[in-house]
């Protein structure tokens, strides 16, 4: 058995806030999105200035939401983010947490 990380996140309340306000400034460059085995994937246009926001943002989210794992890849459609989390609750946090990338 596999010992999780605790879903929780230590960000406080404005931070959280603050936060997804920066998320969601990205909605605007999402391609495509799809759930994914373990959480979901989305699927960023490769436009100038999106991959260093994008990877600020994962280094920023994996300090303070050590239960998410990111993955990052470049692909001919664009930059794809892999969001992924064990056990069903994490997977389920992870794709709540980001369902509006993708909607």
């Amino acid at each position: 058995m596999t010992d999780s990380l605790p879903i929780a996140c230590t960000l406080t309340t404005d931070q959280l806030q603050d936060r997804g306000a920066e998320w969601r400034a990205l909605r605007r460059y999402v391609d495509q999105g799809t759930i994914v085995p373990g959480g979901l994937s989305i699927t960023f246009k490769m436009l100038d200035g999106v991959e260093p926001e994008l990877q600020r943002l994962i280094a920023l989210e994996a300090e303070c939401c050590r239960w998410m794992t990111f993955a990052v890849r470049r692909g001919q459609g664009g930059l794809e983010i892999t969001i992924t989390a064990d056990g069903e609750d994490g997977q389920r946090a992870a794709r709540e947490m980001f369902a509006y990338l993708i909607a």
